[in-house]
């Protein structure tokens, strides 16, 4: 981890009733195929908000009108250590599309764990799940 670049992410969960939002990472990227929630690297001069309302107006098309924090995370991949933050999108404008052009689905909460994750989005499903056991989600 002392060797590794710190890569800083800021993650939405975007939801509808039961339902959130995944996103397919393209052929050429790290982790190629994998599924995960939006979201993306922070810029070094902006702020994680910031960086959450750009990754997912860039990826995703929308501006986020409102959030709450959920989980916070370390991770180790090969490429670096990653630090996520990740925020239930609670609000928000437009109609998600993959604009990316990567695979996007409405997935239930509850059937995530049938999608080939990145094994850091492991993390924030079983927070999920953990909050609707709860009646907190």
């Amino acid at each position: 981890m002392f060797n590794s670049p710190l890569i800083t992410v800021a993650i939405g969960v975007v939801r509808t009733g039961d339902t959130v939002l995944l996103t397919q990472r393209r052929k050429n990227a790290d982790c190629p195929n994998r599924w995960e929630f939006p979201g993306g690297k922070v810029h070094a001069d902006e702020t994680v908000h910031a960086g959450l309302n750009r990754e997912l107006y860039e990826e995703i098309g929308i501006v986020v009108k409102r959030y709450s924090p959920l989980i916070q995370f370390g991770h180790q991949y090969s490429h670096g250590f990653v630090r996520g933050y990740v925020y239930l999108i609670d609000d928000y404008t437009g109609s998600p599309q993959p604009v990316e052009g990567q695979a996007m689905q409405w997935v239930n909460r509850h059937d995530v764990h049938q999608f080939k994750m990145l094994d850091a989005n492991h993390i924030i499903c079983q927070k999920i799940f953990s909050e609707s056991q709860n009646n907190l989600y």
